[in-house]
């Protein structure tokens, strides 16, 4: 029974405490319910081997339980579309993962995989979509879709593609630890915007035939590749992007590198190169040592019957001490500039310069050709 009031004000903590006590209790209970619900629900086992949808888990789930966790065994056809935070696990990308649909149909999606709208400041952590230890495969599209996401891989395959294994679009963040981009009959990847940031990654036999290449950067893309390695037909080019890789290599049949239209490389720490280097447009190449007796870009050699070419606007700078090394004939057109200074040097196997094109340095004998230092006239400004 609540005690009446009246004029008596006395009795008025007692009856806020009997109106509280009920509220507290069932406020106490809900949250204590949606504790356990969130216990309960944050991770969801899906066996692909049984038929079980990977979709559906994603949907079934309210986006309030957040981390939420789907572990995979076998392969679960797609396609599948994220558009909440979630980790997707498997055991190995070769026995687990996301593979075509038994009809070929993607339900009018463009990729087998896609990331729609899940922002986040990082690619790990409670905002971004992680995908661990499984396989994309066989996408009759593209393998993995991100758009203005933060995506974290590791561990994971895409391979076997249609089209392009990755495509990244507006705002995207990939972070790839340890994974592959393997045979997609499209480029390995294409970042219309977005970043990369790859890790020990192996890139490798995409787009054997045609323009197409295992990295193709646009749009002010930015392309980190640290240790990783990127092999086959064509190997990476950046138009309108930048795309920095730190050690390991570009193994090519045709075109190792080209930077047009405004891109920008660089190498750091010994990049092993085999292909043809080409860059022109406004555009640049940037190699850097890591002290005196190591190596920036180190190109192995062109393409057989073949030449690096850097034309209209071409800067090609080595600015830390270090040595860059340019294989087989590298000709120079058009206002192309090569410098080298602070301890830096750029060797050229064989030099053609024409129409315009030189070579400058500020410490004599950093520029050398077939190991002699200086150049020859005609690229001399």
């Amino acid at each position: 029974m609540i005690p009446r009031l009246g004029n008596d004000l006395s009795t008025l903590p007692v009856l806020l405490a009997l109106i509280a006590a009920p509220i507290l209790t069932a406020a106490l209970s809900a949250t204590t319910g949606h504790d356990r619900r969130h216990d309960r629900d944050r991770t969801v086992r899906v066996n692909c081997h049984r038929g079980q949808s990977l979709q559906r888990a994603l949907d079934r789930v309210p986006d309030r339980v957040d981390p939420l966790v789907i572990e995979v065994s076998g392969f679960c056809a797609g396609p599948i579309q994220v558009r909440r935070p979630v980790v997707i696990r498997g055991i190995s990308a070769d026995t687990d993962g996301i593979t075509t649909p038994a009809d070929g149909d993607l339900e009018g999606q463009a990729a087998l995989v896609e990331v729609f709208d899940v922002p986040g400041l990082a690619a790990s952590g409670p905002n971004a979509v992680q995908f661990e230890s499984i396989g994309i495969q066989w996408s009759p599209g593209i393998g993995l879709l991100v758009t203005d996401s933060a995506v974290a891989i590791v561990n994971v395959e895409i391979r076997n593609g249609a089209q392009d294994g990755v495509f990244l679009a507006g705002s995207a963040l990939l972070a790839a630890t340890d994974s592959a981009i393997l045979d997609n009959a499209g480029n390995g990847l294409t970042a219309r915007g977005g970043r990369l940031q790859c890790l020990n990654c192996d890139i490798s036999g995409n787009g054997a035939t045609g323009d197409r290449w295992g990295i193709n950067a646009m749009i002010g893309a930015s392309i980190f590749l640290n240790n990783s390695s990127v092999v086959g037909r064509n190997g990476v080019r950046a138009q309108t992007a930048e795309v920095v890789q730190l050690g390991g290599q570009v193994n090519t049949l045709v075109r190792a590198t080209q930077a047009n239209r405004g891109g920008h490389l660089t190498f750091q720490n010994n990049v092993q190169v085999t292909g043809d280097i080409w860059c022109s447009a406004q555009s640049s190449i940037t190699s850097q040592g890591a002290g005196p007796g190591t190596l920036g870009l180190n190109q192995i050699s062109t393409t057989p019957g073949s030449f690096n070419f850097m034309n209209l606007g071409c800067a090609v700078t080595s600015g830390s001490p270090g040595t860059t090394n340019f294989a087989g004939m590298t000709r120079f057109g058009p206002d192309t500039h090569v410098s080298a200074n602070n301890g830096a040097i750029v060797a050229f196997q064989q030099l053609d310069c024409y129409a315009g094109g030189t070579a400058t340095w500020v410490v004599p004998g950093s520029i050398t050709v077939n190991g002699v230092p200086g150049v020859e006239t005609d690229c001399q400004p």
